[in-house]
């Protein structure tokens, strides 16, 4: 395979040992390109199936991203987990963020709004470890000039829930 030992990545101080494409077998794959996140870190890679890295994106904050999607216009949307969604430029410039404990997802809609999916500490659940709380989940749908205009809070949807999974909610007091 091809392995490559790269000394740093988009941006310097980071990346250690074998990264990129370690197998690359070209009659089974197609010729597009790929866009790479890792959660441990501030940075999205557009890489060619043979690990050719086309474009990087890098927002260096200290924080590490849990997801990021390219948008048709060149720009990446990626989550900062638990502190932000954000918008870069082709150049990594911010265009875009808005403040929340994202996790995990998002939507961008042809309108321009934006669904992400946000968690918030359940002040009313007790744990064994009061240092980890439980989260509950919303989405919003935020607009490009931050104003929540619609929101879905999983508590307020405790009976669907129930019926879609099998679990007990809400949850012992000692979890």
């Amino acid at each position: 395979g091809l392995g490559t030992r790269r000394p740093g990545s988009c941006y310097r101080g980071r990346g250690v040992g074998m990264s990129g494409v370690t197998i690359y077998e070209p009659e089974l794959c197609d010729p597009c390109c790929r866009l790479y996140s890792s959660r441990d870190s501030e940075e999205a890679h557009l890489i060619r199936p043979d690990g050719t890295e086309v474009h990087c994106w890098a927002y260096p904050q200290g924080l590490t991203w849990h997801y990021a999607e390219m948008q048709p216009n060149g720009n990446l949307v990626a989550v900062a987990k638990d502190r932000m969604i954000l918008e870069l430029d082709w150049e990594s410039r911010l265009v875009w963020k808005f403040e929340t404990n994202a996790h995990h997802e998002f939507a961008r809609r042809d309108n321009g709004t934006t669904y992400v999916v946000s968690g918030r500490p359940d002040a009313n659940c007790e744990t064994l470890d009061s240092s980890r709380p439980i989260y509950l989940d919303d989405i919003l749908e935020v607009t490009p000039d931050n104003e929540t205009v619609w929101e879905w809070k999983a508590e307020e949807h405790i009976e669907q829930l129930r019926e879609m999974v099998d679990l007990i909610l809400p949850m012992p007091r000692a979890f």
